[in-house]
């Protein structure tokens, strides 16, 4: 959601200056106001889940006041002008006019999350908090900071508010982080890259996982190199297959909406991707006044997020950048995978063949997407897919 609103250019300065109570109303009517396609199955990307939230009614209170900054900033905040948007959003139609696609938010895939919390960006920052809230060794907060620090806390390290989509903590789940590692397990077959530093977090292990993601997947990425070296190829040996694409799109499918039976696990995973953009979205704000309170800088999010992790002697991922670089690629893959996009051959060529005209702005080629995720796979992996045929089992 965090990432949604800085992209349709609400500032995290901004977010950073709402009322925890604002925010969670915010959160709340995206839910509601996510895409519901009734031809679609349950747990389809254009249909998560069925299940409402809170009445948009309850909410209208807190979405309807235009709030004034406070010092050292000026103005207001366009609360409703936020609130309008993610309830009449609609993604951009298809350039061919082919496909108009529906009103509705779409949020990010739950590899995203995962790739952003591997990063070990929440653990820095709990450490952050937790050294500001007892004593003075980083320095004081501005009151900025104070504001993106309780908002912080109120959210995401504390039991969320009762009867709220975002409350996921109970006597039957008492760490959200365990939750998140749950659904991790059961749709990628992967747990956490966790620092020695740090205490792996418990969680209940499923009878029903997808053991078989990552092979299947470096099998995919393989096969689309394999497309990417000889598409041009006018003359001679072409080994691409076509076939073998789609039947490796078809079975991740399978796998990942065999996990979303009736909406199985939809508000946890938007609850994981809300919680993880908005600390990427704090890193990925050079100007953010935390960065500024913390004295750190840096030219990219990995930079600024080993930095900030140096002033609190706890190591970030070394492979951070690449987690970073993974997380919204490899989400639209998987979501566009999950749709059946690719589940024909004659659609395979699109993941490795270059468009013959540029994206449309703010849009990525599926081939742009899949270059940069075979790079990236291959170093989080520490095994070259495009040297290696692996074959999932």
């Amino acid at each position: 959601m965090f990432r949604f609103l800085t992209d349709r250019g609400t500032s995290m300065l901004d977010l950073s200056d709402l009322h925890p109570a604002t925010l969670e109303a915010l959160l709340e009517l995206g839910w509601n106001s996510r895409v519901k396609d009734p031809s679609k199955v349950l747990g389809h990307p254009e249909r998560r889940s069925d299940v409402d939230g809170r009445p948009n009614a309850v909410s209208a209170p807190l979405l309807a006041v235009s709030p004034a900054r406070t010092l050292p900033r000026t103005g207001t905040i366009n609360v409703p002008a936020i609130a309008l948007d993610i309830s009449t959003f609609t993604p951009p139609s298809d350039p061919n006019g082919e496909i108009v696609p529906l009103p509705g938010m779409r949020k990010q895939h739950m590899i995203y999350a995962y790739m952003i919390e591997n990063t070990r960006i929440i653990e820095v920052f709990r450490r952050v908090l937790s050294n500001y809230l007892h004593g003075e060794r980083l320095s004081v907060l501005s009151a900025a900071s104070q504001r993106w620090a309780w908002t912080t806390e109120e959210l995401f390290f504390r039991d969320t508010p009762s009867f709220s989509t975002i409350t996921q903590t109970s006597h039957l789940r008492q760490n959200i982080a365990s939750t998140r590692a749950n659904l991790n397990q059961r749709l990628f077959g992967m747990t956490l890259n966790v620092s020695s530093e740090q205490e792996k977090v418990p969680f209940q292990i499923a009878e029903h996982a997808n053991v078989d993601f990552v092979a299947t997947f470096d099998e995919l990425l393989h096969e689309i190199w394999q497309g990417r070296q000889n598409f041009a190829n006018a003359v001679g040996a072409r080994p691409t297959d076509d076939a073998k694409i789609a039947q490796l799109c078809t079975r991740i499918a399978d796998m990942m909406l065999s996990r979303r039976a009736q909406g199985t696990g939809s508000r946890e995973e938007s609850w994981a991707v809300d919680t993880l953009s908005w600390f990427h979205a704090t890193v990925r704000e050079p100007n953010h006044p935390v960065l500024a309170d913390l004295r750190v800088s840096g030219s990219s999010p990995e930079e600024r997020l080993f930095n900030v992790a140096q002033r609190v002697n706890f190591p970030a991922h070394g492979l951070a950048k690449s987690y970073f670089e993974l997380a919204e690629p490899m989400s639209r893959l998987l979501i566009a995978i999950e749709s059946g996009v690719y589940n024909d051959a004659a659609a395979a060529p699109a993941l490795y063949t270059p468009p013959a005209d540029p994206p449309i702005p703010g849009s990525f080629s599926p081939v742009e997407d899949t270059d940069l995720i075979k790079t990236h796979w291959s170093i989080i992996r520490g095994r070259n897919i495009k040297a290696t045929r692996v074959v999932a089992k």
